[in-house]
């Protein structure tokens, strides 16, 4: 849930002092620092560097509202379900549900996001990045497993979280 966090408010990474020195954790340290690197390096070069424009939140009934509403409609900010936008052209949505799966449509494609999951999309970069869930082939799945996914004009990264997963064609990437 650490990451759905600080996305959702536009911090950086964490490394922290998780690990022991045994050759163990060691070797999970390395795979661990990498795909911190990865899933945060470009997203937050973006948020770092650009005003938000808006934040909204997701009422229970689907529809968003600004902060003030959102206090007077009583949602529960512990498991808010945001949609942040900036003024580069970065949209990011953030489901920090503990229990609710969301469906989000960005861009003529529709992502399922699980508690803590996310999307983040910028048009104008080509840019997109997502922690949802994805069937076998890569595709947009309510019922299939969580993937991790960044492309961006720097890199591109793909974890299948230990699932063979083919990401050919990830969802959301232009057609070919």
């Amino acid at each position: 849930p650490y990451r759905a966090t600080a996305i959702a408010f536009g911090h950086t990474g964490y490394m922290g002092g998780i690990f022991d020195n045994t050759a163990d954790t060691i070797k999970s340290f390395y795979r661990y620092f990498a795909k911190e690197y990865y899933i945060f390096r470009d997203l937050q070069s973006q948020y770092l560097a650009s005003p938000v424009t808006q934040i909204l939140y997701r009422t229970p009934g689907g529809s968003f509202v600004e902060l003030s509403d959102a206090f007077r409609q009583n949602l529960d900010f512990h498991n808010a379900q945001l949609k942040t936008t900036y003024a580069n052209g970065l949209t990011v949505y953030v489901n920090r549900s503990q229990s609710q799966q969301w469906t989000v449509n960005e861009g003529g494609q529709t992502y399922y996001l699980p508690p803590n999951g996310w999307v983040a999309v910028n048009p104008v970069l080509n840019y997109l990045h997502y922690s949802a869930l994805v069937d076998g082939n890569g595709n947009p799945s309510p019922s299939g497993h969580r993937a991790d996914f960044v492309r961006s004009a720097h890199y591109t990264m793909a974890d299948g979280r230990g699932i063979s997963t083919n990401f050919g064609a990830p969802i959301g990437a232009p057609a070919k």
